[in-house]
């Protein structure tokens, strides 16, 4: 009975002595040759927890905070951007609040968290206005991007808070500048004609890629027709649309000063597009 009595007050006292620092499972109790009853401590390694800091690397040399993000970007809505060297810019979306405009030659179309995003449209849309306001003169899509990209990286390593759960295409509504795509932790892809975000974006790229070397894209005119109809039968094709789905079309066609009217221009090509006019 004494060698039971002892057991029960070691379970019960010794947890609330130390509490603070261990844990009741963490307790293992052995028993000694000719001995009396001792305890042993043992700390259990803590589990990666989900809230951990965003700049701290895992055991596998991972920062979570920013997977997540990305994870959340490649969720989205797809959107699509074709571009050709003095030709029109398309953009097409499935739906018109993906795209922002941020100055008067440089659009943002978004996939992902569109609270993130507009969040981010906020911000580069003071960028633009403030560098008008100190170099009178309005900046280039490369000083928008490169903005924007060290925004992105800077929420990656900056404790209280959190990487932005969208992705990001640049568009300028003159002929100088290609679109440039703004990924996570502020990687940059830019110099392509083809440009696509959001949920099945390798998918569509390499869909739409295989369909516009076949048409001889940038090229003049295709056999069935002028390049803006062929690409947007091939892109709405390649975003396998559910029947009673549609996307939005945006049309930029440059002048021939290099200057575009973007605004007038896009609220006249505004339109809806469904999947059975493109077949």
């Amino acid at each position: 009975m004494t060698l039971l009595w002892r057991l029960v007050g070691m379970i019960l006292v010794v947890p609330l002595i130390m509490g603070p620092w261990v844990s009741p499972s963490s307790l293992l109790f052995v028993h000694g040759a000719h001995s009396r009853l001792s305890y042993v401590v043992r700390r259990r390694e803590r589990e990666p927890q989900f809230d951990q800091s965003i700049a701290t690397f895992n055991k596998e040399g991972r920062l979570l905070q920013v997977e997540y993000g990305s994870t959340a970007s490649e969720k989205g809505s797809p959107a699509v951007v074709v571009s050709g060297r003095g030709d029109d810019t398309l953009i097409v979306a499935k739906s018109k609040e993906q795209v922002f405009q941020l100055d008067r030659d440089v659009l943002m179309v978004a996939s992902g968290l569109l609270g993130d995003a507009q969040w981010l449209a906020g911000i580069l849309r003071q960028y633009c206005q403030k560098f008008r306001s100190q170099y009178q003169e309005p900046p280039t899509l490369q000083d928008v991007a490169q903005y924007a990209a060290d925004l992105g990286h800077l929420l990656t390593r900056q404790g209280g808070l959190r990487p932005l759960g969208c992705a990001v295409i640049l568009v300028s509504t003159t002929a100088k500048e290609n679109p440039i795509q703004i990924g996570q932790a502020g990687a940059v892809e830019t110099d392509r004609s083809l440009l696509a975000i959001g949920k099945g974006r390798e998918d569509i790229v390499k869909a739409l890629s295989d369909t516009l070397a076949s048409r001889k894209w940038n090229k003049g005119k295709h056999e069935d027709g002028t390049q803006n109809s062929a690409v947007l039968k091939a892109t709405v094709q390649s975003m396998n649309l559910k029947d009673e789905e549609t996307v939005v079309l945006w049309k930029i066609h440059p002048s021939s000063d290099g200057a575009s009217n973007s605004k007038k221009s896009l609220i006249t090509c505004l339109v809806n597009v469904d999947k059975q006019s493109c077949q």
